[in-house]
């Protein structure tokens, strides 16, 4: 059904996103700063947010099934 392939694209796009934020966390940082402190903890910040939120949704994804 619709609803399920919506579902899945979501997947696919989220997962893409989020694959990249967690190989290239200072990269993308770099484009909003070049201060090397701010991109240590932005760095840093990325990687945690990857983390917890690929954490969150594998707990929300077995309370759905």
């Amino acid at each position: 059904s619709a609803v399920w392939r919506a579902a899945l694209y979501n997947v696919v796009f989220l997962g893409l996103t989020g694959l990249v934020f967690a190989l290239f966390p200072r990269a993308i940082a770099g484009i909003f700063t070049a201060d090397p402190v701010v991109l240590d903890y932005a760095s840093a910040s990325l990687r945690i947010i990857v983390r917890c939120t690929s954490l969150w949704l594998m707990i929300v994804d077995m309370r759905m099934a």
